[in-house]
């Protein structure tokens, strides 16, 4: 499901992986715009992409620039050992876990960062950060992950590439953290969580 480029293809190990400090994941929507909006692909190189379905293919000529559609892979320039997966374009539920497995399979990093958001959930009359996380066991054993932001709450169920993403990596006994930035909206019930249903 990985094709590398030449930069892509010399950076990897005798066993065919890729070994990274850190691994950024952003999902597609507004994970991605953000990226898109706040890094400069000019320190990044583009060294793969995943080919899992028809709009893949198209464009994939491994040029410098984030490309809708295209579900790319970047090595950071000037700070060895980061690498970003971003997202492109969006992944059907029931092709999440063969993307999650295809992609930690591939790339063995020390730490595991998932980017993600999501209008479904709602935070009444949110005045400080909605932003919430969830981590894997390896990770909760160690200290310093969700700073600054609150553990999604019990009972908010999560599905599609980040929640296969965190799956994939709990199994593999993998350091990794999900980030999920959700909806604020004035309302009554205030300190209160309330599902927005999808029409």
């Amino acid at each position: 499901l990985i094709h590398w480029g030449s930069d892509g293809r010399s950076s990897l190990g005798p066993d065919g992986k890729r070994q990274a400090k850190v691994l950024f994941i952003c999902t597609h929507g507004g994970a991605t715009v953000a990226v898109q909006d706040n890094i400069d692909t000019q320190k990044l190189t583009e060294v793969g992409v995943l080919l899992f379905s028809s709009p893949s293919l198209k464009g994939s000529s491994l040029d410098n620039s984030f490309r809708q559609g295209i579900c790319s892979i970047w090595s950071s320039v000037g700070t060895e050992g980061v690498v970003l997966v971003h997202m492109g374009s969006d992944i059907a539920d029931e092709r999440a876990h063969a993307v999650a497995k295809a992609v930690l399979e591939n790339i063995v990093a020390e730490r595991t960062i998932i980017l993600d958001t999501s209008s479904k959930f709602v935070v009444p009359d949110a005045t400080g950060s909605i932003v919430r996380y969830l981590q894997t066991e390896a990770s909760a054993n160690s200290a310093g992950e969700g700073a600054g932001c609150e553990g999604l709450e019990t009972g908010l169920v999560l599905g599609g590439l980040s929640a296969a993403l965190l799956t994939a990596a709990q199994l593999r006994s993998r350091h990794a953290v999900l980030y999920v930035g959700l909806s604020a909206e004035p309302s009554e019930a205030a300190n209160q969580w309330q599902w927005r249903n999808s029409r």
